[in-house]
């Protein structure tokens, strides 16, 4: 080995054995320590930041919002204002007053005979009307519902449907709202006869009409026409009829 050769052997053996090489190993430790240590400290600081304020992290400058949008439920539809008006007090009163002053003998109104190819005419005195001349009513001949010609108590129902409806006076009170409580009579000199029964309420009115040979309408039929007084029916008739009423029902 030269004379160099041995010097920097011996040099080399110096640093090796220099208390300085210890010093340095643990300097480079010790940085790596911090190295380490600051990255757990970064860690913690993340974790706590994000954990405390979710929407920290999105923070900027600039006065814009830090928190990103928030979608809310959208509102309920708004309801369109009710078109009903309301109704008054004084209106309902009017209102169930036209209601009972409902002719309550409409279900006689099917009995009508004006428009009728053979209708049949009524001249009836009515010594409850305030009238001397004598009411007239045309109702048909033959009924829609049942077969056969229109009886008597059918055409009483329909007299009284028209005195009401044509607002005849005096008004008819409620309990005389009822064809058991009036009868049909022949007349003489427009006054009731009472020489004869009433008409029987179960036949046909044409069984107690003449019929004219005048022509008359369309297709020339021959006119229905009958004169006859519309009376109350007594107690003692009233109680007749309806014991005969009783007795069909139950029949």
């Amino acid at each position: 080995m030269g004379a160099s050769e041995r010097l920097h052997a011996e040099i080399t053996d110096k640093l090796h054995s220099s208390p300085n090489s210890s010093s340095l190993t643990h300097t480079s430790s010790f940085g790596d320590d911090d190295d380490d240590s600051d990255a757990s400290s970064l860690d913690s600081d993340f974790t706590e930041t994000a954990d405390s304020d979710p929407t920290s992290a999105f923070s900027h400058k600039g006065g814009v919002p830090s928190s990103p949008g928030i979608f809310h439920a959208l509102p309920p539809p708004i309801r369109p204002v009710s078109m009903v008006q309301p109704v008054s007090i004084l209106t309902q009163l009017l209102k169930a007053k036209e209601s009972e002053a409902a002719n309550p003998m409409e279900d006689y109104q099917q009995f009508a005979g004006k428009g009728e190819l053979a209708p049949i005419t009524l001249k009836l005195y009515i010594p409850y009307s305030k009238s001397s001349s004598p009411f007239e009513v045309i109702i048909k001949r033959a009924r829609k519902v049942q077969s056969g010609d229109t009886t008597v108590a059918e055409a009483i129902g329909f007299t009284l449907y028209k005195y009401i409806e044509d607002k005849k006076e005096p008004e008819l009170r409620e309990e005389l709202c009822d064809i058991n409580k009036w009868v049909l009579r022949m007349v003489d000199d427009g006054e009731p006869d009472e020489d004869f029964p009433p008409l029987e309420r179960t036949q046909p009115i044409t069984a107690y009409i003449a019929q004219s040979g005048r022509r008359g309408g369309r297709g020339g039929v021959a006119k229905l026409e009958g004169e006859f007084a519309l009376v109350e029916a007594t107690g003692e008739q009233c109680l007749f009829l309806q014991a005969f009423l009783i007795h069909i029902g139950s029949s």
